[in-house]
């Protein structure tokens, strides 16, 4: 569970839309000087994203909830790759939860950020995290997973570091990945053992054709805790400390 301070509520949704669109309208059309005014929603649920866009690029971004609109400027330069939701029934209210996971990339494309808003509706609760994203092999591989309900897989930049003699690898190389699912304290690492049998024979696969010793070795520690996680236990302690979430913000309300 994470829970951030509140804080006071941001400016009225209808003054930001409204500076919004003036800025789009006195900047040019979006043929003209590619400004464009993007709003994501979630269909049942009081959550929307609203993103002022420049040439694909996002200029600024906020996130409107009942509880008010909050700013999201870690997006900035950033544009949307990737819209996933899960509406899975967490409480006891009988209405679908929400965990939406949307993926944004730099420029460059090699970095990145996921944006993970979470919603429960028996109570309304909200919660938003972000967590650092890169390219990695996992992009190149034909990885076909079948991911319940309610499950999200978050991909981490880097494999982590399970000895001394490993350096702290990005980029074209396998990493660890993590189910995150919703509960009633929020979202979080959740082990889905069904997922983990299906990575872990990836793995295996990937590291007997490593010709690289040390990137091997590490290989075959991560497809080891895949194999724990399979079981539904917990991981190493170098794979638990690579799980870096920055909590944003909770908010709840009548």
């Amino acid at each position: 569970m994470f829970l951030c301070p509140l804080s006071p509520p941001g400016r009225g949704f209808s003054l930001l839309l409204f500076a919004l669109l003036f800025s789009v309208l006195s900047e040019g059309t979006p043929a003209q000087g590619g400004t464009n005014l993007h709003i994501l929603s979630a269909p049942g649920h009081p959550l929307s994203i609203l993103l002022d866009e420049r040439d694909g690029l996002i200029r600024s971004a906020y996130l409107r909830s009942p509880a008010g609109t909050e700013p999201l400027d870690s997006l900035k330069g950033h544009r949307l790759v990737r819209d996933h939701r899960s509406t899975p029934y967490i409480d006891a209210d009988w209405k679908p939860d929400l965990l939406w996971q949307l993926s944004f990339a730099q420029d460059d494309a090699k970095r990145g950020v996921d944006l993970w808003i979470a919603y429960l509706s028996g109570r309304p609760r909200l919660w938003v995290a972000e967590s650092p994203t890169a390219a990695t092999l996992w992009d190149a591989l034909s990885l076909n997973v079948d991911i319940p309900e309610g499950t999200a897989l978050y991909v981490s930049p880097a494999l982590p570091r399970y000895s001394d003699e490993e350096p702290t690898r990005e980029g074209r190389t396998l990493s660890f990945i993590y189910t995150v699912g919703l509960t009633p304290d929020g979202p979080g690492f959740t082990i889905v053992p069904a997922i983990y049998r299906q990575l872990q024979e990836i793995t295996l696969l990937v590291a007997q054709a490593e010709g690289d010793e040390v990137l091997r070795r590490g290989y075959d520690s991560l497809a080891k805790d895949f194999g724990t996680m399979s079981k539904g236990q917990h991981p190493s302690a170098e794979a638990l400390s690579s799980f870096t979430w920055k909590k944003l913000l909770y908010r709840e309300w009548p």
